[in-house]
């Protein structure tokens, strides 16, 4: 560890003095013809003898700039700016500081007519739109998009394929601004091969319809990849095939067809080395997106047992496979559609010992668990979306979302407490269907005058089988257990879920400053769940449990009629949006030999304000108050099997929970001075919340949801702050997630209070011709206050270095050191990967040799804390792997 510590110090040095040692300031202003600033204009700097020395900026709202340059070296200064001619001058930076009056000159032709072109200027800033030329930021080694947008300044991507800029998460990814894989970020980025990648657009406040821009401006980061012109009309991709000694493999192919007219992709692969072609988060970012934006039903997945088969870097074996297949095409020139299916297939084996501590008011129970999992997940998905323009002022769609899930978990589980060796075989089969379909119509009626109206279905059926077997007795205090030479305990439950809502919604704009919108909204959800819990003996026979007491069979009924009422002031810079939802909302409860009747008609007010200095410095407060229903399983009054250590007890005297929802936005981008801050804060307070109330025997517990007089508050805030020094970016990253309650254990009281934070540094080099090194420290403190009370740390130090050895070969490697420290105890894991590529110049052939888990770690370890449970847990990971990989692109 010290070693690594004075070599990563030295080239911090090496590339930090070279960096800045002969280097002179040029500072300007730009205006225009009659001495008026202009803000954002693009300044470029490149020398003249070499392509690879160019450095760009844009103006602040003063029109000033600056930029650090070589000592006399000829530099190419070129200015842009919508609607007037560019500038070009030849300096050659001598003295220390050289200072340029640049004005520039209107353009002759009409704004309308100007075509901007991207050809010349690697990084374009325009209101809510970034442009990269990703050909000015890369030096032509990259193989992925993800290698490309590692080096375009503001973008990181994380090992689960996540891209933020400037932290702020990029939700959907468009090619050639259509959807691929329905908006996959993760596929996108570790497919597209890179040399056919000509831009990077990144679009803020989305919309995807544009006329409804007006009225319906998006808040989510949309990221458009523009393919280079000889990419079209031609199949391009890869294959790839790899194999290590110790028969670990992999196969891998990814083939692509634009064209103006249609597009067709498609990825393959098959691997037994843990990597993944899917995230479990981009599953639920795609089926988030099966939704209509105007539509407020979410028929969310609750219960999804295939997230597991997303994780494959925590099993000692794996063996999976991964098709998807997008095609897209304009059936007319108003008619687009757009489809795409993925299959996922996991066949792993985990394992991992877990220590937990139970806060148990003034006592704390200890439990050791060991669990050996054997899983086999099959998941399938289909999306098709049908888009027309029916005419300039008429878009219509429609959106058909399948999903089927199929999960096998087999378990052997040895647990410890009190001095008793318990040993369980738990089998679970799980089924997950899902459908969900609507149509949306959007017009707009005239300049002043739009519409929308939204039909949507969505139905959902989850079963679940589920066994526990042991050589004890257990939950004999919640379960009339009849004695046996073993003791196994089923489980067999299904939900189904039908809704359908229908939404439509009315805008008036007057003028430039007030926008008004009424919306009318109809929601009728149907529920049943039915769970039936019961012994099975040794001799094949079933003790059912009193049906009066245990297991569930309850439907519900919910209907919601509503008025939205939303007014928006706009006043020159400031915008205010005010809102009120009035509506009637209730629910029909009937379970076994009781029913219950909820209804309300709640007034839920919204508030948002956004104060834009300028483009680039926005703040940003809201509020929200919402009134809901509980979740249907809570009500059901039924004792049910949670697990081998818990039962779970309905509350039917439920209904309605209150929560005030506070947020807090704010950005500020300065390239004058080269540094970039962002800022999210989220509070929540409910008054009289619904919280699971907890009584315990040993390690065995009944879970009961109760209603707590006092209420609860939770504060999430997260922070990022990057500057640019010369060739390299400094970046801090806090993330703070604070949560005080009362919790109900053993018929006490306890105020709890609970702290996960993390706070970070980052270095990275950001020069073309240098090495991509990054270098980063991670902070952790984590604290659970009670009336007992737990705390530990974490220190997480991370490297990645990318370094081109000769120009057909490049060497990267990658390290993670993280520490746990619970009390006086430490723990810690390394994992580190290392990669050597070798591939001419116009030569379709790649040959990589990596080795995976370089430094051989045997476990990952972790450290969680929930509502009244702390656990370190060590899961086994795949051993060292050295691979030889052979690519061939097309």
């Amino acid at each position: 560890m010290s070693i690594i510590k004075v070599s990563l110090h030295i080239i911090f040095f090496f590339f930090f003095f070279s960096a800045c040692s002969q280097n002179k300031l040029i500072v300007g202003k730009v205006t225009d013809s009659l001495g008026l600033v202009l803000d954002n204009a693009t300044i470029i700097a490149s020398a003249v003898d070499d392509k690879n020395d160019f450095k760009f900026t844009t103006t602040n709202d003063n029109g000033e700039f600056s930029l650090q340059l070589k000592e006399n070296t000829t530099y190419k200064i070129e200015v842009s700016y919508i609607g007037f001619l560019d500038y070009s001058k030849e300096i050659v930076p001598k003295e220390q500081a050289t200072f340029l009056n640049i004005r520039l000159l209107p353009s002759i032709e009409q704004l309308d007519n100007i075509v901007i072109s991207y050809k010349v200027e690697p990084m374009i800033i325009k209101k809510d739109t970034v442009v990269f030329d990703v050909s000015k930021f890369t030096n032509g080694n990259e193989r992925k998009l993800k290698d490309q947008l590692q080096k375009l300044p503001g973008i990181e991507v994380n090992k689960k394929g996540v891209v933020t800029y400037h932290g702020k998460e990029v939700k959907t990814t468009l090619v050639e601004s259509g959807s691929f894989f329905g908006g996959s970020s993760k596929i996108a980025v570790e497919n597209i091969p890179a040399d056919a990648v000509d831009k990077v657009v990144l679009l803020d406040n989305f919309s995807e319809v544009d006329f409804m821009k007006p009225v319906n401006e998006g808040s989510d980061l949309i990221m458009n990849v523009k393919l280079k012109k000889d990419k079209k009309k031609f199949v391009f991709g890869d294959v790839m095939i790899g194999h290590a000694y110790d028969k670990y493999y992999k196969l891998h192919t990814n083939l692509f067809y634009y064209s103006p007219q249609r597009n067709l992709s498609f990825i393959g692969d098959l691997n037994n080395n843990g990597s993944n072609a899917l995230e479990f988060e981009d599953i639920f970012r795609i089926e988030n997106k099966s939704f209509s934006t105007y539509s407020k039903n979410r028929t969310k997945s609750d219960n999804n047992l295939w997230q597991f088969a997303f994780n494959n870097d925590k099993f000692v074996k794996t063996n999976g496979k991964f098709a998807a297949l997008n095609y897209n095409e304009n059936i007319s020139s108003k008619t687009k559609l757009e489809t795409y299916f993925l299959y996922s297939y996991n066949n792993n084996l985990k394992s991992s010992n877990s220590f937990i501590q139970y806060a148990n008011n003034n006592s704390i129970t200890i439990e050791d668990r060991n669990i050996v999992n054997k899983q086999k997940i099959n998941f399938a998905l289909f999306n098709l979306k049908l888009n027309s323009k029916l005419n300039d002022n008429v878009n219509v769609k429609y959106s058909l979302y399948l999903k089927e899930s199929n999960g096998k978990n087999y378990n052997n589980l040895e647990t410890q407490s009190n001095s008793i060796n318990t040993f369980f075989d738990i089998d679970n089969v799980n089924k997950d269907k899902a459908l969900n379909h609507f149509f949306e119509y959007n017009r707009k009626k005239s300049i002043k005058a739009y519409e929308t109206f939204v039909l949507n279905h969505s139905y959902r059926e989850v079963t679940t089988d589920k066994s526990w077997l042991s050589n004890n007795v257990f939950l004999q205090n919640l379960f009339p257990i009849q004695n046996d030479v073993s003791y196994n305990l089923v489980k067999d439950a299904c939900i189904k879920t039908n809704s359908f809502d229908a939404t439509y919604s009315s805008y008036w704009v007057p003028n430039n400053k007030n926008i008004f919108t009424f919306s009318v909204l109809g929601e009728l959800i149907f529920k049943d769940y039915v769970e039936i819990d019961r012994q099975f003996l040794s001799d094949g026979s079933f003790v059912d449990f009193d049906p009066n007491l245990f297991g569930n069979k309850v439907k519900n009924i919910d209907k919601k009629i509503a008025v939205d009422l939303n007014y928006k002031l706009i006043l020159k810079k400031w915008t205010n949006n005010f809102g009120l939802e009035i509506e009637n909302i209730s629910r029909e409860f009937n379970g076994l030999n009781y029913s219950e009747n909820n209804s309300k008609i709640n007034l839920n007010p919204s508030f948002k304000s956004e104060y834009k200095f300028n483009e680039a410095h926005v703040l940003q407060f809201s509020y929200s108050y919402s009134n809901r229903l509980t979740n249907l399983e809570k009500q059901a009054k039924g004792i049910i099997v949670g697990s081998f250590n818990n039962a779970f007890l309905g509350n039917n005297n439920l209904s309605f929970e209150k929560t005030h929802s506070f947020g807090l936005d704010y950005k500020r981008r300065n390239v004058f001075k080269k540094y970039y801050f962002n800022m999210v804060a989220m509070y929540s307070h409910k008054e009289n919340p619904i919280r699971d109330g907890v009584a315990f025997l040993g390690i065995e517990q009944l879970i009961q949801p109760l209603y707590i007089d006092s209420p609860t508050h939770s504060l999430l805030y997260f922070g990022s702050f990057t500057k640019n020094i010369s060739h390299f970016d400094l970046i801090f990253n806090t993330r703070i997630n604070w949560s005080g309650y009362n919790q109900f254990i053993n018929d006490l009281f306890s105020k709890v209070e609970v702290n996960n934070n993390t706070f970070g540094v980052k270095f990275k080099t950001n020069k073309v011709d240098w090495p991509l090194i990054t270098i980063g420290y991670e902070k952790g403190y984590n604290t659970f206050k009670s009336s007992s009370n737990t705390e530990f740390q974490s220190n997480s130090f991370f490297a990645e270095i990318e370094i081109e050895l000769h120009k057909s070969l490049v060497f990267k490697t990658d390290y993670d050191y993280t520490s746990n420290i619970v009390k006086e105890n430490k723990n810690y894991f390394q994992i580190a990967n290392l990669h050597l590529e070798y591939s001419r110049e116009n030569n379709p052939w790649l040959f990589q040799f990596g080795i995976s888990n370089l430094l051989n770690a045997k476990a990952i370890n972790t450290n969680s804390i929930s509502d009244y449970i702390s656990t370190y847990s060590s899961v086994q990971v795949l051993p060292r792997i050295a691979m030889l990989t052979v690519s061939y692109k097309l």
